[in-house]
């Protein structure tokens, strides 16, 4: 004969003990694990004291799961008026407040190109010597004279 407390049984010690109901539930309860298997069949009715224990868990856990949805639900509703994280290379520099944006990067796909690059008109520009003529690193005497 099949007890109408049996779903009952079962649908707690599944929600309690997701990894091995029968074992677990033995464990709480202090019963063999073959009669806590008959009762999550069916087969036997469970005592009162095991209903009792049975509905105190599910009592705290529900507790526990009420008040992380609360936290949770905080949470989103804090995400939800903050807006978009800025990302890459929108990051707030502190110092001065604007972005960090890196404006030597490549250029876009579309963006015009450049001329080409203008020809020197002094021979010294593309060899290192300076263009400047008074920089002491490339200062050159005249010949002398004798």
């Amino acid at each position: 004969m099949r007890h109408p407390d049996g779903a009952f049984v079962t649908r707690a010690a599944d929600l309690l003990f997701t990894a091995a109901p029968n074992s677990l539930l033995s464990r709480a309860t202090g019963a063999a694990k073959s009669t806590v298997r008959s009762w999550r069949r069916a087969h036997r009715r469970p005592p009162l004291h095991v209903l009792r224990l049975l509905s105190t868990e599910l009592q705290r856990r529900g507790a526990e799961c009420f008040s992380v949805q609360r936290e949770l639900d905080i949470l989103v509703a804090k995400r939800m008026g903050e807006g978009p994280r800025r990302r890459g290379f929108f990051v707030v520099d502190p110092l001065t407040g604007q972005n960090r944006q890196n404006r030597l990067g490549r250029p876009r796909r579309g963006a015009p190109r450049m001329a080409e690059p203008p020809v020197p008109s002094r021979p010294g520009l593309l060899t290192g010597r300076s263009a400047m003529p008074n920089d002491p690193k490339h200062f050159e005497l005249p010949p002398r004279q004798n």
